[in-house]
């Protein structure tokens, strides 16, 4: 704390402290030098007076002490009293008998015959007794002594003390005066400095100069210190011209940045605009009857338009990325159902060629989520589609675990980072070419690009989502073995009781399960599900071992009650393996499901005879292989026909009760598109061409929903919005309004929303969402 003080005073005080206290250390020391040497010179001069008393007064008492003679002796003593420091003095024979003493009056001394020591000085407590030799005719005929006091010693020592402490008090105070008016000589300029610093950093003056006082070291640093100011001073000028010139570029690039804005949600209007009529007039014209070779060609205009969706998607999320624009809903969403859904859009490209796809989610993982799915669904169809592209034989397969889960306080929801791995058995990446992969416009090489397509975007935008949805994107791969895609996402986990108790699956417990698959990867997932449901799982490589491992569990009275069977395995198929268990003369007759990486259900009376319960498409999901599973074990089926769990064979031909749509829409083609979509589903539409015809036909009527185009000649779609609410505002009625927008950009669906619509959606217009939306706000419900 001392020390801190110190380092905190300022330069004058230390310079003071310093040469004040190394003069008090200086004098101090000298002080005690002469001290010293002043208590042992009087010593020594006290010691020598009376060794000299002693010799004199032994000399003249030879001859008594020779004969004995006490009275010549004592008379011989009696001239010591003249000295008041002496308090003894004795006599004694060469054998060191005490022949006579003399004792001051005063003398306290409880001594009174000491024994004789040989001749010397001896310092004894408070006393200074002195021995010398008595001669007579140079031989030693007796001994002296001579015992004085030290108090005219003590005495004089504090004499000498009391001046010497004088002398450094006084020594001290002249030099601390002398010190307080010769230092300014040499903090004054550094004080000058440092209040100049300090005004320099406070006030930002750098014309601000410090005077030059002398040519020492602090006149050179006040020289240094102008050149300083001077070279700031320069640099500032030239810095305030950059920042003005820097200012003007930023407004210009906010300036380009707008426009660029609004040329991309121009460009997307202009584009997805006939987009949407050439999808979906495409999708109306393969609903009907057409020629082979016309429904290839239309099929080829349907993949193509598909296509080049995709790059114009791809460019503007990048863009808006790119500009910041880009931000994530934060909703409630299952995941193993948007998975599932995700699976499913790239199963029937992958069986188109043969690949399996496989999906392992931990039972861990939870399921009821909140964040953005249709970005987690961006970012798994770019890495599963790359994945199916780059693979031409083998399995593409997710993976889905927790990579760490934490409570948060006094929330219900904990929050839970999810890790997707996607891994393939494709052409694999090279070291030096997972560097650059996701860099943007970059593919691994240009060769890539020709030969499977793409714009090289896919992966930048992966690697920017995952970012924002709080996790990363890195990848694992050797060229030639294939390549896996890691990716984490941080999403929020509802604190709920799972809705899949131990009981629900109870009555699974134990039931005999074989498990027939060549894959390696989906027999580990099967025996996962199974075990995990309380099954007794066991599995098989090929259709021959499958059906070698039936006999066995026959012969052995335990026969399995449940067969999986993967319907294309090589030698011996699910569909061979089907035939030779029903030609078996089996008395326990086992319930077999089938799993294909073909949609085949059309076949369903001809694989009734092989004993197939149910047909499923993979990827499998463990929601429907469990339904599947009741279905076939506990349910009796009204017909033999085969269960089929499979997405995309809802018949169609849904009718539905008359509901009044209102459509405002400015373009003939887009026009005629969603008009015949909701004829097909049975809906009384009526059209208006912009938004003036829109907002007369809500005064004419009442409808159950209005579509309306965000951008139409006369008035558009927001300022026809606001006039039909004012007019309901009249009637106290509300209907639902549909914004419907070639826009893409951010902010398009938080503006139709704050116009007063109550859903949006993006051209060009999805068949499936389109009739979703339209069913979900309709005040008429669909009826089968």
């Amino acid at each position: 704390m001392r020390a801190r003080r110190l380092r905190d005073t300022t330069i004058r005080w230390k310079m003071v402290l310093v040469t004040t206290v190394t003069t008090l250390v200086s004098l101090g020391a000298a002080c005690l030098v002469i001290f010293a040497y002043e208590f042992y010179s009087t010593r020594a001069a006290i010691e020598l007076s009376l060794e000299t008393e002693a010799d004199i007064v032994g000399s003249g008492s030879a001859a008594a002490v020779l004969f004995r003679d006490r009275k010549t002796m004592e008379e011989s003593l009696a001239p010591l009293r003249m000295r008041p420091d002496v308090m003894m003095a004795a006599l004694y024979d060469g054998k060191g008998k005490m022949l006579a003493r003399y004792l001051t009056p005063h003398s306290h001394n409880p001594l009174l015959a000491p024994v004789a020591r040989p001749p010397g000085v001896y310092r004894d407590g408070e006393f200074i007794e002195v021995y010398r030799p008595v001669r007579s005719e140079r031989e030693q005929v007796g001994t002296i002594l001579l015992c004085a006091s030290r108090q005219p010693l003590q005495q004089r020592m504090k004499t000498i003390l009391w001046i010497l402490l004088a002398v450094l008090t006084g020594s001290t105070l002249l030099g601390f005066v002398t010190i307080l008016r010769l230092h300014r000589t040499i903090t004054d300029p550094v004080v000058n400095l440092s209040r100049a610093a300090r005004r320099v950093s406070r006030e930002k003056n750098y014309v601000l100069r410090v005077p030059r006082d002398g040519s020492d070291e602090i006149g050179d640093l006040s020289d240094s210190f102008n050149v300083m100011l001077e070279t700031i001073s320069r640099h500032t000028r030239s810095l305030l011209k950059l920042n003005q010139e820097l200012e003007w570029q930023k407004i210009r690039a906010e300036e380009a940045t707008a426009l660029k804005s609004q040329f991309l949600a121009n460009m997307s209007h202009e584009i997805r605009t006939p987009m949407n009529g050439i999808i979906g007039m495409t999708d109306l014209a393969l609903d009907t009857d057409l020629s082979a070779e016309q429904r290839e060609y239309l099929g080829y205009v349907k993949s193509s338009a598909d296509a080049l969706l995709t790059i114009i998607n791809d460019i503007l999320d990048f863009s808006k990325i790119e500009a910041g624009r880009l931000t994530l809903e934060n909703v409630e969403f299952g995941l193993r159902e948007s998975l599932q859904s995700t699976m499913r859009t790239l199963a029937l490209r992958a069986h188109e060629k043969g690949i399996e796809v496989l999906c392992d989610i931990d039972p861990d993982v939870p399921d009821h989520l909140t964040g953005d799915p249709a970005r987690l669904r961006q970012v798994l169809l770019n890495l599963l589609g790359n994945a199916v592209k780059f693979t031409d034989q083998g399995e593409v397969g997710l993976k889905v675990t927790v990579a760490w889960e934490a409570a948060q306080n006094g929330s219900p929801q904990s929050a839970c980072l999810i890790h997707f791995a996607v891994n393939d058995t494709g052409i694999g990446i090279s070291a030096e070419q997972q560097r650059r992969i996701f860099e943007p416009f970059v593919q691994a090489d240009g060769s890539i690009t020709r030969r499977f397509g793409g714009t090289g975007l896919g992966l930048a935008i992966v690697v920017q989502l995952a970012v924002l949805m709080g996790g990363e994107v890195w990848v694992e791969s050797k060229q030639g073995e294939g390549t896996i895609f890691h990716f984490t996402a941080r999403f929020e986990a509802a604190l709920v009781a799972p809705t899949e108790t131990p009981e629900d699956t109870a009555w699974l417990a134990g039931v005999r399960t074989l498990i027939v698959d060549d894959n390696r990867t989906n027999r580990e997932i099967l025996l996962g599900m199974t075990k995990c449901w309380g099954l007794d799982p066991a599995a098989c490589a090929s259709g021959n071992e499958g059906l070698v491992e039936i006999h066995r569990a026959v012969l052995a009275g335990s026969p399995y009650r449940l067969i999986l069977v993967d319907a294309h395995m090589p030698a011996m198929d699910g569909f061979a393996l089907c035939d030779a268990i029903s030609r078996e003369p089996n008395p326990y007759k086992a319930t077999i499901l089938m799993l294909s990486s073909t949609d085949r259900a059309g076949d369903t009376p001809h694989w009734s005879k092989l004993g197939i319960s149910a047909y499923l498409t993979k990827p499998v999901f463990q929601n429907e292989l469990l339904d599947a599973i009741r279905k076939a074990l506990f349910q009796e089926a009204e017909t033999d026909s085969v269960q089929t769990v499979s997405k995309g064979h809802q018949e169609a031909g849904e009718s539905v009760l008359p509901a009044s749509i209102l459509l405002a829409e400015d373009n003939p083609v887009n026009q005629r598109l969603a008009l015949r979509l909701l004829e097909k589903r049975g809906y009384l539409v009526t059209v208006s061409s912009n938004g003036v015809e829109a907002v007369d036909a809500v005064r004419r009527g009442l409808f159950d929903l209005i579509l309306m185009d965000v951008q139409m000649p006369e008035m558009d779609g927001f300022e026809a919005t606001a006039r039909i609410r004012q007019i309901e505002t009249e009637r106290d009625t509300h209907t639902p309004i549909i914004g419907l927008t070639a826009h893409a950009m951010k902010g398009d669906r938080e503006r139709c929303l704050a116009s007063g619509m109550d859903d949006y959606l993006a051209k060009p217009l999805q068949a499936e969402e389109f009739y979703e939306v339209v069913k979900r706000h309709s005040r008429r419900e669909v009826s089968a």
